[in-house]
């Protein structure tokens, strides 16, 4: 490994390119589960969502009776009563003028707390659904072109990564070739005979292939592999605390196990070498 440090030091801008780009396409990576999730929670389940009474001009406003409903509301200020959505047997009921507990009651409800709320709920009409999930539908548009524009990002960033990857190994490996070759000029015929023409034309194409194999694999292994661990590591912690601790326990044991493996196999590939 020290022996290919020397190689990479001409290299030090492209690596310093390779390794920002990895952080980025590790963000766009994490952050595309959070667009799916704040779709779902957001907008397709977002009928769970209460409304509150708001003034006609408020944002997100809608036509509802005699008064106007929205879910864009300040929560710190409003004291007022809350309009619930839930769905039971296929239908779609509004619960009127309702507290912020009972709210939290029909999100978490089974069928049989639902069923003593529907006679006193309004069942909806399929024109007033699709007026008061208008927000829902046009959040679901604008989370999918998000999620396209987060696939088009990794898409770019990733072939971009690969070329200049795939380049670096070349001119690394050209490097080694050409040393190599003038290396093999410098023998004498008596070395030349010692060694074989089969073994110098190994050293020449597969060890060299070899070693090209296995420098792509360690850029790409220990530049993306621990932003992309640690990432979905804090992003765990955004989502669930305690379901994060599991990637606390799971990460240390998974390198644990993974160096060890390399540490076991090394001698081993270097005897079949041998």
């Amino acid at each position: 490994m020290k022996r290919l440090l020397k190689y990479l030091k001409p290299h030090v801008l492209t690596m310093v390119v390779v390794s920002v780009m990895v952080l980025l396409i590790t963000v766009v990576e994490l952050y595309k589960p959070i667009i799916i999730g704040n779709a779902i929670d957001y907008y397709i389940n977002g009928y769970y969502n209460p409304y509150a009474i708001v003034d006609e001009e408020a944002a997100g406003a809608i036509r509802y009776g005699d008064v106007y409903i929205s879910k864009n509301y300040d929560a710190a200020s409003y004291d007022g009563p809350f309009y619930q959505m839930f769905l039971y047997n296929d239908r779609y009921y509004m619960a009127e003028n309702i507290t912020t507990d009972e709210c939290e009651i029909l999100k978490e409800a089974g069928p049989e707390v639902l069923s003593s709320y529907v006679d006193g709920a309004r069942c909806l009409s399929r024109d007033e659904l699709k007026d008061l999930r208008h927000f829902d539908f046009t959040g679901i548009c604008h989370a999918a072109l998000l999620y396209l524009g987060a696939l088009l990002a990794g898409f770019v960033l990733n072939a971009l990564q690969t070329y200049l990857l795939q380049k670096l190994g070349q001119d690394i490996i050209y490097k080694m070739r050409e040393e190599l070759f003038a290396h093999i000029q410098s023998l004498s015929y008596t070395e030349m005979d010692n060694l074989g023409t089969s073994t110098l034309i190994t050293r020449m194409t597969s060890d060299i292939n070899q070693v090209q194999s296995g420098v792509n694999l360690v850029l790409r292994l220990f530049l993306r592999s621990p932003f992309i661990v640690f990432g979905a590591m804090v992003m765990a912690f955004t989502v669930d605390v305690k379901a994060a601790m599991i990637f606390v326990v799971a990460i240390p044991m998974l390198s644990v196990v993974v160096f060890g493996i390399m540490i076991w196999t090394m001698p081993l590939y270097r005897r079949v070498q041998g």
